[in-house]
């Protein structure tokens, strides 16, 4: 999930450019900032949601 949504913001770079005015190396700053960001809240909330969904079923 993470490879895709990280394949989806690459191809959206050049209308980030375009649309917020910015420089190539700011966009990939924003990038390099939500990509970690994004992968770690995705882990954590899969493990909390099986925890919860397991927890549930007795």
């Amino acid at each position: 999930m993470s490879l895709l949504d990280g394949s989806i913001v690459n191809v959206a770079v050049p209308t980030l450019i375009h649309g917020i005015d910015a420089s190539y190396d700011q966009v990939l700053w924003v990038i390099d900032g939500y990509l970690p960001v994004f992968s770690v809240l995705l882990i954590t909330t899969g493990g909390w949601g099986t925890s919860s969904d397991t927890a549930g079923c007795t």
